[in-house]
């Protein structure tokens, strides 16, 4: 299935904080269930280097990528389609 990009949302000011910052700590707290999606989806970063979390709307997948993000210390490309999720992203930030 094609994807054409319509929008593409750029937060600069995250990206340059994000660059110079040595020390992200995550702070939420997950809920168990959360907890075991994050530790499949560490697995599969560990041996794969990439991911995909999929689950219903509200279920967390910002919250618990955000906390991949800092763990992983890695430089990170996050995309979305909807203006909501680009808001998400930079208020989980």
């Amino acid at each position: 299935m094609a994807c054409m990009i319509e929008k593409l949302y750029v937060f600069p000011d995250y990206i340059n904080m994000i660059n110079s910052t040595t020390n992200l700590t995550f702070k939420k707290i997950l809920l168990p269930i959360q907890l075991h999606v994050e530790s499949n989806a560490q697995k599969k970063l560990d041996k794969f280097e990439t991911t995909t979390i999929r689950a219903h709307p509200g279920f967390g997948k910002t919250i618990i990528s955000s906390s991949l993000l800092v763990q992983s210390k890695l430089l990170t490309l996050v995309l979305v389609y909807t203006n909501m999720s680009a808001i998400q992203w930079k208020e989980s930030l």
